[in-house]
């Protein structure tokens, strides 16, 4: 996506968010359809009290949630905690529901938003796969 794809969607009713040092930004099991990028510092993404991943600067989290609702407009629940992993920690929190009216609207913007959603899960699957079973081979 572009960044001024990525504009469009920031503009449809984003909000900063900031959060100290093991702070949680997101609970795992709670309802959620919202999308979150990190714009300063980095966060863990918690299962089972287990760190399964760390993101910084950039990243998405909240995905899989909002494909999910996304995609058949059912509750969706966070799938992990995800928690502040630094002094200071901001990110911007994308409205599910204004980011749905946004795709909707503009089938370019829809198409863009969903390969690079499909491209940022295949990564993120590709590194739990090395993590989980070592090296693999990219197809």
């Amino acid at each position: 996506m572009s960044s001024t794809d990525w504009d469009v969607l920031l503009n449809d009713g984003s909000k900063t968010k900031k959060f100290k040092k093991d702070e949680i930004c997101l609970r795992e099991g709670e309802s959620q359809n919202d999308l979150y990028q990190i714009t300063h510092g980095s966060v863990r993404i918690e299962k089972g009290g287990n760190v399964v991943a760390k993101l910084g600067n950039g990243s998405i989290f909240g995905e899989l949630s909002f494909l999910e609702w996304y995609s058949d407009g059912t509750e969706a629940k966070a799938s992990a905690n995800v928690v502040a992993d630094e002094r200071k920690v901001e990110m911007v929190m994308l409205d599910g529901k204004l980011v749905w009216a946004s795709l909707a609207k503009n089938a370019r913007l829809r198409s863009c938003f969903f390969v690079y959603m499909s491209q940022l899960i295949v990564a993120r699957l590709r590194k739990t796969l090395e993590l989980t079973y070592g090296q693999t081979e990219s197809s």
